[in-house]
């Protein structure tokens, strides 16, 4: 369950409508493309973590195969992805968060909706104490989250399962043409591809967490 959760993250609801303003109708490509490099990095994954069933996941990978320095290096490169990774899927689920209670006729403080910063637009306070929240369940292990995190995951299984029920029923085909848009062709495709493969980041945390899984505390 945790690695069903990790794996449909919050990014899979944030980017699919960005991915589509550059790939257009053929953003089923782009997910096609992203599923098939996540794929072969998660069997990649897989092998690795039955070969080596200890916590640490790409940092002790590259410790085992070519030394110290270079996974000291792809540590602090996963400490950066895991951030900013966190820091734009906060602000993502803020963001519908705070769109829906808009919708709802609830007018909102600067310091939910954004404000600037340090001459960075868009900040959010919620996102932050979002980000707390959610680190205050992780650090409690894997066993005492467990509850948590499977309702999440049930939550966003059944969500998208309802979306693709209702896109069913809805299907024209005629939205589909033109496939590409005609100011970015097929290049659309690959550009729309490289930002959905941000929603499918998760599966390597469970790598991190292989000590834990066989020992939970």
């Amino acid at each position: 369950m945790f690695g069903v959760g990790g794996t449909i993250g919050a990014g899979i609801f944030a980017l699919t409508g960005i991915a589509a303003k550059y790939a257009g109708p053929s953003v089923c490509v782009s997910f096609l493309i992203s599923g098939a490099m996540a794929m072969m990095t998660a069997l990649m994954y897989a092998e690795l973590s039955s070969r080596f069933p200890v916590s640490g996941s790409a940092y002790t990978y590259t410790y085992v195969l070519v030394g110290e320095l270079p996974a000291w290096l792809v540590a602090w490169n996963m400490n950066l992805r895991y951030g900013a990774a966190s820091a734009g899927l906060s602000r993502g689920m803020v963001e519908y968060g705070t769109g829906l209670l808009q919708k709802l006729g609830f007018n909102l403080p600067p310091l939910i909706t954004g404000f600037s910063f340090l001459g960075f637009p868009k900040c959010s306070l919620l996102a932050v104490i979002f980000l707390y929240l959610l680190t205050e369940v992780f650090v409690r292990g894997m066993e005492k989250s467990s509850l948590f995190n499977a309702v999440l995951t049930v939550t966003k299984v059944v969500t998208l399962s309802l979306i693709i029920i209702i896109a069913f029923f809805n299907f024209n085909t005629e939205n589909l043409t033109p496939f590409t848009l005609e100011d970015q062709g097929f290049n659309g495709t690959l550009y729309g591809a490289s930002l959905i493969y941000f929603g499918y980041l998760g599966f390597d945390v469970i790598t991190t967490l292989s000590d834990e899984a066989k020992n939970p505390v």
